[in-house]
């Protein structure tokens, strides 16, 4: 999972982490300072502060999600694989920081900030920024790598125009929250950079990359490389509960007050707890991969070595066709366009997605049948559920998909 990194990339990470660091110490109290007046003076202007709404739901976690079972239905396993776990693994990290720091937001310092949703957890660092970065940046990486971009533009500069324009929309996205009164500008810029630096970490420094699908499928079919694999995972999470039974829990007053009369279901430590949950996405969708390639390979082709038909199913499939030259790009587009195999992407999409709000009304009413507190709606609502969704959709997903015949066989 941690192979020795490139020194010039190792050093690129670390000086990153180190601006990151220096920009705190210098200027994150100057920041919050004067994010109050500037809050009030952006809220004035109503038209901003509905526009605003929309661009931050762009970065909300039902928008990460959908984009999740896109990439799964049109994607390869791997890049699907990618996304998912960097993004819900970005969401747990985050909210473990936010137990760290536990800095309140604008609107419980102030009475004239008025938030326009209920945000009851720490704001520092900003999870919707923090994750929307981590989140579209991954994204762009797997559309520039799995359409096989290079073969139609100038390669460098459309990569640099499309992380630019990846870039300006996640700090417009941060701009929203800021302008919506629950984040700060100090805690949208780190939100912003600790993003980035998650990012350039799990697809730069890991194997994790975008070209690195065969060697990550044969590793992860070996049982010392997966088991390997999760128990760093589970190791993790047991370092974050130790953290948490020792943080301390008591909070300024007027804080406390300020936030349950804005969101009186929960308060900043427990949000904090619940929003960790996200971790068990992580696990489940690992789980949900060892499952399909041990029941549905090594079994089926009686093999300890990940079958060539793994690869074909999961890879090959999927892709768009190989290195194309550009001045006959457009016509084998047309000429190769199918709309039934794209009607049966969207069935896939669909069908997946109603399957998951199936298994959140299961655990919904799992939930019922004991008394209602944190601990049941944590165990319910996100070990279970995220568990459940993980495994399903990585382990059984496209083989569910089969018994509907909405697997093609075509490329695009």
């Amino acid at each position: 999972m941690f192979p020795k990194p490139e020194s010039c990339k190792l050093f690129f990470f670390i000086s990153i982490i180190l601006f990151i660091a220096l920009i705190q110490y210098m200027a994150s109290e100057y920041l919050e300072t004067i994010s109050i007046p500037l809050i009030k003076f952006l809220q004035k202007d109503s038209y901003l502060v509905k526009s605003m709404e929309l661009v931050s739901y762009i970065g909300s976690k039902n928008v990460k999600f959908i984009l999740m079972i896109i990439i799964f239905c049109t994607c390869n396993i791997y890049h699907s694989f990618v996304y998912t776990f960097v993004c819900y693994f970005s969401m747990f990290i985050c909210a473990w920081l936010k137990l760290i720091w536990q800095q309140g937001r604008p609107y419980w310092i102030s009475d004239e900030i008025i938030p326009f949703e209920c945000e009851p957890g720490f704001g520092y660092p900003s999870n919707h920024v923090l994750t929307t970065v981590v989140s579209f940046f991954t994204l762009f990486e797997i559309l520039y790598q799995h359409f096989n971009i290079e073969s139609y533009v100038n390669s460098k500069i459309f990569y640099w125009v499309g992380i630019t324009v990846t870039f300006l929309l996640c700090a417009s996205i941060g701009f929203g929250r800021i302008v919506q009164g629950v984040h700060s500008l100090d805690q949208a810029i780190f939100g912003l950079l600790m993003g980035l630096s998650i990012y350039y970490f799990f697809l730069h420094l890991t194997v994790l990359k975008m070209n690195n699908m065969n060697y990550f499928l044969n590793m992860i079919s070996n049982k010392y490389h997966s088991a390997k694999l999760l128990t760093s995972i589970i190791i993790i999470y047991l370092i974050f509960l130790v953290h948490i039974f020792f943080t301390p829990t008591e909070y300024n007053p007027e804080y406390v007050g300020r936030v349950l009369l804005k969101c009186p279901t929960s308060t900043p430590f427990a949000k904090s707890v619940f929003a960790s949950g996200h971790y068990f996405m992580v696990l489940g969708m690992i789980f949900g991969i060892l499952y399909d390639v041990k029941y549905n390979y090594l079994k089926k082709f009686k093999t300890q070595e990940l079958p060539h038909e793994y690869l074909e199913d999961n890879i090959y499939k999927y892709e768009i066709k190989g290195i194309i030259k550009k001045e006959h790009t457009q016509h084998i587009i047309n000429e190769d366009f199918n709309y039934h195999f794209y009607l049966k992407v969207i069935a896939r999409i669909i069908i997946l997605y109603f399957i998951t709000k199936v298994l959140k009304f299961v655990c919904s009413c799992g939930i019922y049948m004991f008394e209602i507190n944190l601990i049941t709606k944590f165990l319910f609502w996100q070990v279970l559920y995220n568990l459940s969704i993980g495994l399903f959709i990585f382990g059984c997903g496209r083989r569910f998909c089969e018994l509907f015949r909405l697997n093609p066989s075509e490329k695009i």
